[in-house]
């Protein structure tokens, strides 16, 4: 005889099955805007109903979008940040921001008037006056000064870098209350200063997915391998995190002198150093730095770490907007060639420890995409005239 509280759990299950409901909210729809509205629709609040997935990669449709589409969807979504009480609107927003090139100024207005600044990708393309309105309010409210200067960096207004390089050497009052420098938060939007105090972007425009191929290991890239080198710290095998065929024509703008580049990182140490650099000789092969840095926590040398195996991966033929990944809570893949690192924390662009100049992010492999159980991400960055990468990574 089954105790009272397993007849009451069982009750329950049965009450569940009898009364619960899948609603597929994208029945009957064929309109591009609609099945994007339908896709960010929130929770429904009634725990015995669900929705049903998504039949598709919901980033394919956001890339179909006609430009009167596109405005028309942010336009939706300006109204509803009006009315909303969930993230919605934010989430299309978002989303717009990152794959289209939508104008967002109603957006922006809704939240410069409840002086919201985040996510400030939604800042990208900001008007004159837009721009204008951040800068008068730096300095209002310590709290939110951050927030401004990344909304700032991503207006891509060509004032900002003048106005940093005048911040930086003659820092107003309110920079001394700033977590960080004033340069980092254009870091953040994946740009910073030249020698001569010109903004120099952090990344390649070019940007190509990496994903599972059904078929034979791309060409233009091989992911995953055993390199032929020790890692001096832990004494495991190294990971060829990128093997780059640079004579395709997609990594044709490749800032490197040769026909091939290996980047290859110890997949345990990187988890726990500031960097690991790696020299290049002319045919693109790496050789471990003594520049590499350790971090002040250390990981546990006893744990073997296997590197990891080459994947069955290929680099898309469709580009893709070098924005397209910059953000972690759009509906698309991470792994990729070129374009904007997502940072899962912090910008964290390296140093070239030869030349001291910041490093470019070249591509990125995001571990929850390789296994099931993976985490985080792995980055990938380049001086092309000291022939050095870089690798580090991150992890939520």
């Amino acid at each position: 005889m089954p105790c009272a509280l397993e007849q009451e759990r069982e009750a329950k299950r049965e009450y569940i099955r009898k009364h619960s409901k899948v609603i597929d909210p994208y029945a009957g729809l064929t309109d591009r805007i609609d099945i994007i509205k339908a896709y960010h629709l929130p929770a429904p609040g009634d725990p015995l109903i669900t929705y049903t997935p998504f039949p598709g990669a919901i980033d394919k449709v956001y890339q179909a979008l006609t430009g009167d589409e596109a405005q028309r969807l942010a336009e939706y979504a300006a109204e509803q940040l009006e009315t909303d009480e969930d993230d919605s609107a934010i989430e299309i927003a978002m989303t717009l921001a990152a794959f289209t090139d939508a104008d967002l100024a109603a957006v922006q207005k809704c939240l410069l008037s409840s002086e919201c600044y985040e996510p400030a990708i939604l800042f990208h393309g900001a008007s004159e006056e837009v721009v204008n309105l951040l800068v008068e309010r730096l300095g209002a409210d310590p709290d939110l000064d951050g927030r401004i200067l990344e909304a700032l960096a991503w207006s891509e207004d060509r004032r900002v870098a003048t106005y940093i390089a005048q911040w930086t050497q003659q820092p107003p009052d309110w920079a001394s209350r700033l977590n960080v420098s004033v340069m980092n938060y254009m870091a953040e939007a994946g740009w910073t200063l030249d020698c001569h105090h010109q903004s120099r972007k952090l990344y390649l425009d070019a940007c190509y997915a990496l994903a599972p191929s059904d078929t034979e290991t791309s060409d233009a890239i091989r992911v995953g391998g055993i390199d032929a080198s020790i890692c001096p710290w832990c004494e495991g095998e190294l990971t060829r995190l990128f093997d780059l065929n640079l004579q395709d024509p997609r990594l044709a703008l490749f800032p490197w002198r040769g026909n091939r580049l290996i980047l290859s990182t110890c997949l345990l140490c990187a988890c726990f150093a500031e960097e690991i650099y790696m020299h290049h000789d002319q045919e693109g092969e790496p050789v471990w730095s003594s520049h590499s840095k350790k971090s002040i926590y250390s990981p546990d040398y006893s744990e073997i770490v296997e590197p990891l195996a080459t994947l069955n991966w290929k680099l898309s033929y469709q580009p893709r907007k070098a924005r397209f990944a910059a953000v972690p809570f759009v509906p698309t893949t991470f792994s990729q060639i070129g374009g904007m690192p997502t940072w899962e924390q912090r910008a964290a662009y390296p140093d070239c420890p030869e030349c001291h100049e910041v490093m470019t992010f070249i591509g990125q492999l995001n571990m929850a995409e390789v296994t099931e159980f993976g985490e985080g991400t792995y980055y990938a960055f380049l001086c092309p005239g000291c022939r050095i990468s870089a690798t580090n990574y991150q992890q939520t």
